[in-house]
C-alpha cells in the first residue's frame, strides 16, 4: 500500500538549503548522486505510517526494527502508536519496520533468522523500489513506492549525516 505520493515532496536541487523548507534535496559527488531527506519528511512519513497501524489494530503484537535503518523508525512508530517496541525476537503479528525495501532480501533473511514466515508479520517502510520484489503474501505499508526521481540516487537519512 502506497501512502504518500511524490507530488507531496518539497524537492530542492541545490547545495544551499534552508532547514524546514524542504523534504528532499539532491547533491552529487564523484561516486554517486544523493537524495537527502529531512527530519520534517521523516516525521510526516511516520505519522502516515502510524495511521496505517490503526488499520492493523489489535492484531499487532510488538513493533520491531530491522537493524540499522529500521530500529530508529520502529522506536518512533512505537512512541506514536503506543505499541511496545521490542528488539527481538520477532513473532507472528509483530510489525517489522525498515527504512527501504529494495529487493526484499533483508526482510526474508531477517524473518529466516527469527524462524518466522515473512507473511506472518506486517512490514512498514519509508520506501519500496518495486512491490514485485516484496516477498509474496507480505502485508506491506510503504510511504513511497517507486520514488521515480529519487531512483539512481543514494538515499541519505538525517540520522546518517
Amino acid at each position: 500500500m502506497n501512502i504518500m505520493t511524490e507530488d507531496e515532496l518539497i524537492v530542492v536541487e541545490s547545495d544551499n538549503v534552508t532547514a524546514d523548507k524542504w523534504d528532499v534535496f539532491y547533491t552529487s559527488c564523484s561516486e554517486y548522486d544523493k537524495a537527502h531527506f529531512s527530519w520534517g519528511f521523516i516525521d510526516r512519513a511516520m505519522r502516515n505510517l502510524s495511521r496505517e497501524v490503526a488499520v492493523i489494530g489489535e492484531r499487532a503484537g510488538f513493533i520491531c526494527g530491522i537493524p540499522r535503518g529500521g530500529q530508529l523508525l520502529a522506536i518512533m512508530l512505537s512512541h506514536q502508536t503506543g505499541i511496545n517496541f521490542r528488539s527481538g525476537p520477532v513473532r507472528p503479528g509483530d510489525i517489522l519496520v525498515d527504512d527501504i525495501i529494495e529487493t526484499g532480501n533483508t526482510i526474508r533473511t531477517f524473518c529466516k533468522m527469527h524462524d518466522i514466515k515473512s507473511d506472518d508479520v506486517h512490514v512498514m517502510s519509508l520506501f519500496c523500489s518495486d512491490f514485485d520484489k516484496v516477498p509474496k503474501g507480505l502485508t506491506t505499508h510503504v510511504c513511497l513506492e517507486g520514488y521515480g526521481h529519487i531512483m539512481g540516487r543514494r538515499v541519505i537519512f538525517p540520522w546518517e549525516i
